[in-house]
């Protein structure tokens, strides 16, 4: 028996362990936003105006259903804002024809995109400065808000005395592509990050946000430097609560599934670029973390199936590697399986982790690849190289 292999199988179960570890506290830490009940928070006295803001470039599909929930809410005083930002198809049409039935929506067209920026964050950048609230919601064009949406992030955001607050929304997903991909983002940020000790240690890398929903107050925000100090992240949300946590504000992630949606992919094609654009932004764009984490997690959940199948086929392997895999197997289904219990994505796709896996893979090697050669692409725009570390 090579006891070498026996003792990396033996780590991949201890490590999966503590993997298991962290899932169970995020899922006691992360605290719902909304209830099942319906029952809602009172109301702040007095209630501050809200300036909820969606950059939209070229969002025909999605843009009315994201900004007809909005204007729908019961939240009483709000602004609405959305900023074309140079489609070229339909959605200045669309957001126009919303505007005119309406004076809580205010439409503006972007300006032209200056040296050292990247798209969305200086359209991002723009509503914030045309922005009146006391609290500003930032939100993508391919959500959708349940009516009482907006007056829960709000009412928690100042019950809770917090500075930045953002919400995991429900992801749809409908084709098999984004069946496959789309729930690891959760996945990863429940199974590798603990909440518990990111709210307590100062490691500004040790926090997590989604763009598709964050609540920060105004004065935060300009404290913080507002999208200016993060002009050429690729991953906006990540850059934006770290310079939250950087100052020292409170922040907190919540589970938003109960009040917001949102369709982030709509084919294969479109996750595939869109997890490329951001896999090597989530590690600040260093080479040797990346792939020394990405190697990792290729032998944790892709070699104990491969074991078991190996052994399918009448390989000589040893029991005691057959049983480790066997576990080790059983703690990645039961990660995943609690994963995509909680965010609600369809059950099945446990049994497919390892492909799963597999293709993230992919995407982390395209990721990094396109970085490094400066061909990284996103909704028409090439994005500048960015810079980049070994360590």
């Amino acid at each position: 028996m090579d006891f070498s292999f026996v003792n990396h199988q033996i780590g991949i179960v201890v490590f999966l362990f503590v993997c298991l570890l962290i899932l169970f506290t995020n899922l006691l830490v992360l605290h719902q936003l909304g209830s099942e009940s319906g029952e809602a928070l009172p109301d702040p006295d007095p209630i501050p105006l809200t300036s909820i803001l969606i950059p939209a470039r070229n969002e025909e599909v999605s843009i009315r259903d994201c900004v007809v929930s909005l204007l729908e809410q019961d939240y009483p005083n709000m602004e609405i804002i959305v900023l074309n930002d140079h489609s070229t198809d339909n959605t200045a049409k669309i957001i126009s024809e919303l505007a005119n039935t309406t004076s809580n929506l205010k439409i503006i067209e972007g300006k032209e995109l200056p040296p050292g920026w990247l798209g969305k964050n200086w359209a991002c950048y723009q509503l914030g400065e045309l922005s009146r609230g006391s609290i500003l919601l930032f939100t993508d064009a391919d959500t959708h808000h349940a009516p009482n949406a907006v007056r829960e992030a709000v009412s928690t955001l100042i019950s809770q005395q917090l500075d930045f607050l953002s919400a995991l929304p429900l992801q749809i997903v409908k084709t098999f592509g984004e069946k496959l991909l789309v729930p690891s983002l959760y996945w990863y940020t429940q199974s590798f990050m603990s909440l518990n000790l990111s709210y307590i240690l100062p490691i500004t890398n040790l926090s997590a946000s989604i763009g598709q929903f964050m609540l920060i107050r105004r004065d935060t925000y300009q404290e913080i430097g507002g999208y200016e100090a993060i002009r050429d992240e690729i991953a906006d949300d990540l850059a934006l609560v770290r310079q939250v946590k950087a100052h020292k504000r409170r922040w907190r992630l919540f589970d938003g599934i109960l009040l917001i949606q949102c369709r982030m992919y709509r084919n294969f094609s479109q996750v595939i670029s869109g997890f490329s654009k951001n896999f090597f932004a989530v590690f600040g764009n260093r080479i040797i973390p990346f792939l020394f984490i990405w190697f990792w997690l290729a032998i944790v959940f892709i070699e104990p199936p491969l074991v078991l199948l190996l052994r399918m086929i009448n390989a000589p392997i040893p029991w005691t590697s057959v049983w480790l895999a066997f576990i080790a197997c059983l703690e990645a289904l039961l990660l995943w399986g609690l994963t995509l219990w909680r965010f609600r994505f369809p059950f099945w796709i446990v049994f497919l982790y390892p492909l799963t896996v597999l293709l993230s893979e992919v995407v982390a090697f395209n990721s990094i690849y396109s970085t490094l050669i400066g061909q990284s692409k996103w909704k028409g725009r090439s994005i500048n190289r960015p810079r980049i570390s070994w360590f």
